[in-house]
């Protein structure tokens, strides 16, 4: 996979120069552009029931059949992420349940693969979605491209939910981050490490590690990765 920053700005700006930025059509971008079959991004409220926010490269056959079944409240890989932050590979799932069992068969005549990891994200307004990647690869190739690029796919879905809520025009607060928790940010988003970024700015090492990490705090973000996401969607910084 390309840089992650440098693959959605690429996206970005070709759905731009087409007059269509529409959460729809970027998954559709990203779909080409990665080589994944299908992405999927479902906003979910506290009560597990799936918003107007809901997005697929699916068919619409499938993605109507799922909202008007109600399918959210079966489906394992939304009822696990509405309570957990970590990735959710498909084939760790087990199937026990009959109606589980069902859900699932169906959904490979819809051309679901088994073979798919899902991105929980939470955000700091109290947001809640899954975004999710399916293939068509085989439970091996699976295994090592998810494995070689999962911290990738975790950023990516952070910038499509903030792309999203930027889209929806769901109100992100405004957050005052220093010159300096920009400036760390602004070369993160941009693949450079703490010491790349300190030779850039003539910082120490360590000094450029508080200033991320002041950053982070400020905006409610885990880590380096989710903070980039968090500024760029805010725009605190630009690609």
């Amino acid at each position: 996979m390309l840089d992650v920053s440098t693959v959605f700005g690429m996206v970005r700006e070709q759905c731009e120069d087409e007059g269509d930025v529409s959460p729809e059509r970027l998954l559709h971008q990203l779909s080409d552009m990665v080589g994944i079959e299908h992405f999927t991004y479902l906003r979910i409220n506290t009560e597990g029931q799936l918003e107007d926010a809901t997005e697929s490269t699916y068919s619409d056959e499938w993605q109507n059949r799922y909202i008007s079944g109600n399918y959210q409240l079966i489906d394992p890989v939304v009822q696990i992420g509405l309570k957990s932050a970590l990735p959710i590979d498909w084939s760790q799932l087990t199937a026990d349940d009959p109606a589980i069992r069902d859900f699932f068969g169906e959904a490979a005549e819809f051309g679901v693969s088994s073979q798919g990891l899902t991105i929980p994200i939470r955000d700091a307004q109290g947001r809640r979605a899954l975004f999710s990647i399916n293939s068509n690869m085989s439970a091996s190739e699976f295994g090592r491209y998810t494995n070689d690029f999962r911290s990738d796919i975790h950023y990516l879905g952070y910038l499509f939910h903030e792309h999203s809520c930027r889209n929806s025009q769901f109100e992100v607060p405004c957050v005052p981050l220093s010159s300096r928790e920009q400036g760390v940010l602004f070369w993160a988003a941009r693949g450079k490490t703490a010491k790349e970024t300190g030779l850039i700015l003539d910082l120490k090492e360590s000094t450029v590690k508080f200033y991320t990490h002041n950053a982070a705090a400020k905006l409610g973000a885990s880590n380096k990765t989710h903070a980039v996401a968090k500024a760029i969607g805010m725009g605190i910084i630009t690609l």
